[in-house]
């Protein structure tokens, strides 16, 4: 192979190797989005069922509004007294 050649074989190595980085810095995007609409999607669901015990109007109450308000971003260091609480 004389000089030329090896010149392009080494371009073509750049040009694959930047493709790649940008491939992976795309897909590394999208992990980090599907991240965030898993939890986005976890809190919901456990919203949805809170919000529907919380409707029964039992003794659950006061814990459904505790876990409503922690899983809203209510961090006020409040924690309730539990029956296993030593």
């Amino acid at each position: 192979m004389n000089k030329g050649n090896l010149e392009c074989l080494y371009d073509a190595i750049k040009d694959k190797r930047k493709n790649r980085d940008e491939h992976i810095e795309a897909v590394t995007k999208l992990d980090k989005e599907i991240q965030y609409e898993v939890l986005e999607y976890r809190i919901e669901s456990v919203k949805r069922v809170l919000e529907y015990f919380r409707g029964l109007d039992t003794d659950f109450d006061n814990l459904i509004v505790h876990c409503l308000n922690k899983l809203n971003g209510n961090i006020d260091g409040i924690e309730l007294e539990l029956g296993d609480d030593k």
